[in-house]
Protein backbone atom coordinates (compact mmCIF):
# COMPACT_ATOMS: atom_id res chain seq x y z
CA UNK A 1 0.00 0.00 0.00
CA UNK A 2 1.40 3.42 -0.85
CA UNK A 3 2.21 5.71 2.07
CA UNK A 4 1.22 8.67 -0.07
CA UNK A 5 0.27 9.45 -3.63
CA UNK A 6 -1.26 7.11 -6.12
CA UNK A 7 -0.04 4.68 -8.76
CA UNK A 8 -2.36 4.13 -11.68
CA UNK A 9 -2.53 1.02 -13.86
CA UNK A 10 -4.84 1.14 -16.86
CA UNK A 11 -6.51 4.25 -15.44
CA UNK A 12 -7.27 2.61 -12.09
CA UNK A 13 -5.49 3.12 -8.77
CA UNK A 14 -3.47 0.10 -7.68
CA UNK A 15 -5.35 0.19 -4.37
CA UNK A 16 -8.61 -0.38 -6.28
CA UNK A 17 -7.31 -3.53 -7.99
CA UNK A 18 -7.62 -7.02 -6.57
CA UNK A 19 -3.92 -7.55 -5.65
CA UNK A 20 -3.75 -11.03 -7.15
CA UNK A 21 -5.34 -9.89 -10.40
CA UNK A 22 -2.96 -6.94 -10.64
CA UNK A 23 0.08 -9.16 -10.07
CA UNK A 24 -1.02 -11.61 -12.74
CA UNK A 25 -1.55 -8.78 -15.23
CA UNK A 26 2.01 -7.61 -14.62
CA UNK A 27 4.95 -9.40 -16.21
CA UNK A 28 8.03 -9.55 -13.98
CA UNK A 29 11.59 -10.12 -15.15
CA UNK A 30 13.91 -10.16 -12.16
CA UNK A 31 17.66 -10.49 -11.68
CA UNK A 32 18.90 -14.08 -11.78
CA UNK A 33 15.81 -15.09 -13.75
CA UNK A 34 13.67 -16.31 -10.87
CA UNK A 35 12.84 -19.57 -12.60
CA UNK A 36 11.54 -22.46 -10.51
CA UNK A 37 14.25 -25.15 -10.66
CA UNK A 38 11.73 -27.97 -10.12
CA UNK A 39 9.54 -26.82 -13.06
CA UNK A 40 10.54 -27.68 -16.61
CA UNK A 41 10.77 -24.93 -19.25
CA UNK A 42 7.19 -25.51 -20.42
CA UNK A 43 5.79 -25.21 -16.90
CA UNK A 44 7.96 -22.19 -16.02
CA UNK A 45 6.93 -20.24 -19.11
CA UNK A 46 3.28 -21.34 -18.91
CA UNK A 47 2.87 -20.68 -15.18
CA UNK A 48 0.81 -17.47 -15.24
CA UNK A 49 -1.41 -18.53 -18.16
CA UNK A 50 -2.10 -21.70 -16.19
CA UNK A 51 -2.98 -19.67 -13.08
CA UNK A 52 -5.24 -17.53 -15.27
CA UNK A 53 -7.17 -20.61 -16.36
CA UNK A 54 -5.97 -20.89 -19.94
CA UNK A 55 -6.65 -24.31 -21.44
CA UNK A 56 -3.72 -26.65 -22.05
CA UNK A 57 -3.77 -26.24 -25.84
CA UNK A 58 -3.59 -22.44 -25.59
CA UNK A 59 -0.74 -22.65 -23.06
CA UNK A 60 1.18 -25.09 -25.25
CA UNK A 61 0.74 -22.88 -28.32
CA UNK A 62 1.93 -19.79 -26.41
CA UNK A 63 4.93 -21.58 -24.90
CA UNK A 64 5.91 -23.02 -28.29
CA UNK A 65 5.54 -19.58 -29.92
CA UNK A 66 7.77 -17.91 -27.32
CA UNK A 67 10.42 -20.63 -27.48
CA UNK A 68 10.58 -20.47 -31.28
CA UNK A 69 10.85 -16.68 -31.29
CA UNK A 70 14.10 -16.89 -29.31
CA UNK A 71 15.41 -19.81 -31.35
CA UNK A 72 14.70 -22.67 -28.93
CA UNK A 73 12.95 -25.63 -30.53
CA UNK A 74 10.07 -26.68 -28.22
CA UNK A 75 10.59 -30.40 -28.91
CA UNK A 76 14.15 -30.07 -27.63
CA UNK A 77 13.77 -27.53 -24.80
CA UNK A 78 10.21 -27.62 -23.39
CA UNK A 79 10.83 -30.61 -21.13
CA UNK A 80 14.24 -29.47 -19.86
CA UNK A 81 14.77 -27.96 -16.43
CA UNK A 82 16.55 -24.64 -15.79
CA UNK A 83 19.61 -26.47 -14.44
CA UNK A 84 19.93 -28.31 -17.75
CA UNK A 85 20.23 -25.10 -19.76
CA UNK A 86 23.52 -23.54 -20.71
CA UNK A 87 24.49 -20.34 -18.98
CA UNK A 88 22.72 -17.22 -17.85
CA UNK A 89 21.62 -16.28 -21.33
CA UNK A 90 19.15 -19.16 -21.58
CA UNK A 91 17.89 -18.53 -18.06
CA UNK A 92 17.37 -14.80 -18.71
CA UNK A 93 15.64 -15.57 -22.02
CA UNK A 94 13.23 -17.96 -20.34
CA UNK A 95 12.51 -15.52 -17.53
CA UNK A 96 11.61 -12.93 -20.16
CA UNK A 97 9.39 -15.40 -21.96
CA UNK A 98 7.61 -16.30 -18.73
CA UNK A 99 6.97 -12.61 -18.04
CA UNK A 100 5.40 -12.19 -21.48
CA UNK A 101 3.49 -15.48 -21.65
CA UNK A 102 0.11 -14.21 -20.39
CA UNK A 103 0.26 -11.13 -22.65
CA UNK A 104 0.51 -8.63 -19.77
CA UNK A 105 -0.23 -4.95 -20.38
CA UNK A 106 2.51 -3.97 -17.89
CA UNK A 107 6.06 -5.28 -17.57
CA UNK A 108 8.45 -4.66 -14.66
CA UNK A 109 12.16 -5.30 -15.14
CA UNK A 110 14.42 -5.50 -12.08
CA UNK A 111 17.95 -5.71 -13.48
CA UNK A 112 17.24 -9.05 -15.18
CA UNK A 113 20.48 -8.92 -17.16
CA UNK A 114 22.70 -7.36 -14.48
CA UNK A 115 24.66 -10.53 -13.64
CA UNK A 116 25.68 -11.13 -17.28
CA UNK A 117 28.84 -10.04 -19.06
CA UNK A 118 28.45 -6.81 -21.12
CA UNK A 119 28.28 -8.49 -24.54
CA UNK A 120 25.70 -11.07 -23.46
CA UNK A 121 23.72 -8.36 -21.67
CA UNK A 122 23.59 -6.15 -24.77
CA UNK A 123 22.58 -9.09 -26.95
CA UNK A 124 19.80 -10.13 -24.58
CA UNK A 125 18.50 -6.58 -24.26
CA UNK A 126 18.23 -6.32 -28.05
CA UNK A 127 16.60 -9.75 -28.20
CA UNK A 128 14.11 -8.79 -25.50
CA UNK A 129 13.07 -5.58 -27.27
CA UNK A 130 12.68 -7.52 -30.52
CA UNK A 131 10.67 -10.20 -28.74
CA UNK A 132 8.20 -7.71 -27.27
CA UNK A 133 7.76 -6.06 -30.68
CA UNK A 134 7.08 -9.37 -32.41
CA UNK A 135 4.40 -10.48 -29.98
CA UNK A 136 0.76 -9.72 -30.47
CA UNK A 137 0.46 -7.42 -27.45
CA UNK A 138 1.57 -4.10 -28.94
CA UNK A 139 0.22 -2.09 -26.00
CA UNK A 140 2.90 -3.38 -23.60
CA UNK A 141 4.39 -0.61 -21.48
CA UNK A 142 7.85 -0.74 -19.94
CA UNK A 143 8.31 0.34 -16.31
Amino acid sequence: MPSSGEVMVEGKSTTAWDPIRLRRRTGYVIQEGGLFPHFNVKRNVGLVPSLEGWDEARIKNRVDELLRIVGLEPAEFAERYPGELSGGQATASLASQRALAAEPPLLLLDEPFGALDPLTRASLQRQFVDLTRRLKNRSLRYA
